[in-house]
């Protein structure tokens, strides 16, 4: 993604340009499933949601349940698990 945005604009993004991308995707993908609704509890559930499901830019956007995202681990298999 890195390359294709520095042959679009000729400046390379940083972490928190690629972080930002993820989180309004997340965002928007839980405001859409929870049909834009108002109601806190049915937005948060929606956003953890999405959270849950979206492989973004930066990876994983899966959070824990104080809404930070969880770091992953690797495995000694060699795969990643949460």
């Amino acid at each position: 993604m890195q390359k294709r945005i520095r042959a679009r604009t000729g400046l390379d993004p940083d972490a928190f340009a690629f972080a930002v991308y993820d989180a309004v995707w997340v965002v928007a993908r839980g405001y859409v499933a929870s049909g834009a609704t108002q109601d806190v509890e049915r937005l948060k559930h929606a956003f953890m949601s999405a959270a849950a499901t979206h492989y973004g830019a930066t990876g994983w956007t899966v959070l824990d349940e104080a809404g930070d995202r969880r770091a992953m681990a690797t495995s000694t298999s060699g795969r990643s698990e949460w």
